[in-house]
Formats: structure tokens, sequence, C-alpha cells
């Protein structure tokens, strides 16, 4: 059984985002994915909440015996993918036929699993599960500032969108316990 730190998981990928904003090459991948985290750091921070954090992958021989869980350690958050492999091939386990619960240790999963030859289990410890309404402010952000990014550089006033609706996204999701 080994943990491997991923790569920091963000709410929207880049393909998401340039889907949204309808960028069809890659020139503009490195500038997209700095808008993309700069974006989700600013909705972080106005709700107080953590929706990108390091993804893990903990890799198992086999899933646990009957009905045991699989144990994770660290602040509660959420799983990415099961996968496994059996004898003919690899399969990505339906989210619908496994729990996932905090412990007074940290957290596990439950479910009925199938025999597998290997196992491996991706999550995201600490994150919060990221709405639709803050993927999409995330995308609507991140694209304005794309589509004005000539204005920014040579350093015109930017005329923002009206931020008054899609900010108005955010507004249920601020977290006021975390200002005490």
């Amino acid at each position: 059984m080994a943990t491997t730190k991923l790569s920091k998981a963000y709410p929207v990928t880049l393909a998401e985002l340039k889907s949204w904003a309808k960028v069809d090459y890659d020139t503009e991948d490195t500038l997209l994915s700095a808008l993309l985290q700069a974006a989700t750091h600013e909705a972080e921070n106005r709700t107080r909440r953590t929706y990108a954090a390091h993804a893990y992958q903990l890799a198992l021989d086999e899933f646990p015996d009957g009905d045991d869980p699989i144990e994770l350690d660290g602040d509660f958050g959420h799983v990415l993918e099961i996968a496994y492999t059996d004898e003919e091939d690899s399969e990505i386990l339906d989210p619908l036929t496994y729990d996932v619960s905090e412990t007074d240790d940290g957290w596990e999963i439950t479910g009925t699993w199938p025999a597998a030859d290997s196992v491996t289990v991706e999550f995201v410890p600490g994150a919060e599960e990221c709405p639709e309404e803050v993927k999409a402010w995330i995308k609507i952000r991140a694209t304005s500032l794309f589509q004005q990014r000539h204005a920014i550089e040579i350093g015109r006033p930017v005329s923002e969108v009206s931020s008054r609706f899609y900010d108005g996204l955010l507004d249920q999701y601020f977290d006021v316990e975390r200002l005490i």
C-alpha cells in the first residue's frame, strides 16, 4: 500500500475552460492554465473555501476483504476515482457502488468490492466538492480575463463584463464561520 502525491486538482479542467471560451487552438494553453488557476484561487478567497488541492493516489494490491473499508488519512475530502484491474482488463468503479464517510482517524470508503489484481484510489483530502455555480464563476472569470488580456498587457483600463451577476454565483458558498 503506497500513497503518491499527484498534481494539484482544480475543479475546472483546461479542456472545460477551452470549450467554454470557444478556444480551439493550443498556443494559449499556458496562459489559459494560469488564468484558470488565478480564477480558482480568487473563488477560494471570496468564499473562504478550498476547491483546489493536491490529489493523491493510493495503490493497493487488492480490495479489502468482504465489507472492510478502504481507509484514508488526512482531512475529509472527496474521491476522484477508484480504478482496478482484474484478469481481463481495467475498470473504473461506479461511484454509486461505494460510500465515503469521515471517521475519528481520517475517512473511509465502504462498498461491496469486486475481485481485483490491483486497485488505485485517487482522492483529494481537505478540499470540498466544487458546486456547479462556482465552476461556472471560475470559467466566466478566466474567460473574461483571457478575452481582455491585450488591454491588460498594454496598460489600458479594462472594461470588465458586469460582474454583479457572476459574482452572485459565489454568494451562497461564502463561509461566514471562517471569518471568526
